[in-house]
């Protein structure tokens, strides 16, 4: 009989009353050693064959085989794909922060994937771009705007990490820093958590960190509104792709570039997200080290 999978947000097994995506779920992942499903290859490029270690009962004289399997896993990003400045920013937390290695670990994980869904779109929009100069059929009497998914789906998938960059900030960073019970990253939320545990973390650490969340709270909010908007309601409203004119006999057409809701475009409105997105997150990071 096939063991029933647990959701996240059931119950916990384990009898502590959580549900199981804050309980027992990251423990279970981390004891998987091994996917289910796998296929063979043949490799062209056969390393060694390591079945042995190395023990000596004497500092290193001798040194003597003993037979053994070598289990690791080792996960490694590719040079290519590493972000100076991302790297930067998580470069000189003090070693002794180790315990949070995890928390901010998977911060730099979402700041990845922000980076990530933006070069998407300015890939794909620059694809779409090439093609309308080779050979473009302008529409006549209407205005055209074809949805290209890639755009659209790169689009919320950007707006949907950048609210994840700040929520794993909350729940993962500030929550073991300082003992918080977050769940989410909401502006007023967060500042209220901090002025009530303003005894343990310190008044001039609580009242930087406020002046940080103060002075983004517009942009973040607006990130927050168009992630729920997308979320419960399909799609954002006022969001277009490439929007054409209609052909009114001129010798060069114009289109449009993607825009946001309030006209601006979209590749202009990433950048200056993923700025200010940086910038706090190395605001916080500094106030959160800088009075320890």
């Amino acid at each position: 009989m096939m063991k029933k999978k647990i959701g996240r947000n059931d119950p916990c097994p384990c009898g502590s009353g959580k549900k199981y995506k804050n309980c027992c779920l990251r423990k279970d992942q981390r004891r998987r050693l091994s996917p289910i499903e796998s296929f063979k290859v043949t490799p062209k490029k056969k390393p060694e064959i390591v079945d042995h270690h190395l023990v000596s009962k004497n500092a290193g004289k001798p040194w003597e085989k003993r037979p053994s399997l070598l289990l690791a896993r080792l996960s490694l990003r590719p040079r290519e794909t590493s972000m100076k400045e991302i790297d930067e920013l998580f470069r000189d937390i003090p070693k002794e922060s180790s315990q949070l290695t995890r928390e901010l670990n998977i911060c730099q994980h979402k700041l990845y994937a922000v980076r990530y869904h933006m070069n998407n779109f300015i890939s794909e929009e620059q694809s779409q771009i090439h093609k309308f100069m080779q050979d473009y059929a302008p529409p006549s009497g209407v205005q055209m705007s074809i949805e290209n998914l890639a755009l659209i789906y790169e689009m919320e998938s950007f707006l949907f990490q950048v609210k994840s960059s700040l929520d794993v900030l909350a729940v993962g960073l500030l929550n073991k820093n300082f003992g918080l019970k977050l769940g989410s990253f909401g502006t007023e939320m967060v500042i209220d958590a901090l002025k009530k545990n303003e005894n343990k973390i310190g008044r001039e650490k609580v009242n930087k960190l406020k002046s940080i969340i103060e002075k983004n709270k517009d942009w973040i909010e607006e990130i927050t509104e168009m992630r729920v908007q997308i979320t419960h309601y399909s799609d954002l409203e006022g969001f277009l792709c490439f929007l054409m004119m209609p052909f009114t006999g001129e010798e060069e057409c114009t289109i449009y570039y993607p825009s946001m809701p309030d006209g601006t475009r979209v590749t202009n409105y990433m950048d200056s997200v993923w700025k200010r997105l940086l910038s706090f997150y190395k605001s916080f990071l500094m106030v959160i080290w800088s009075l320890k």
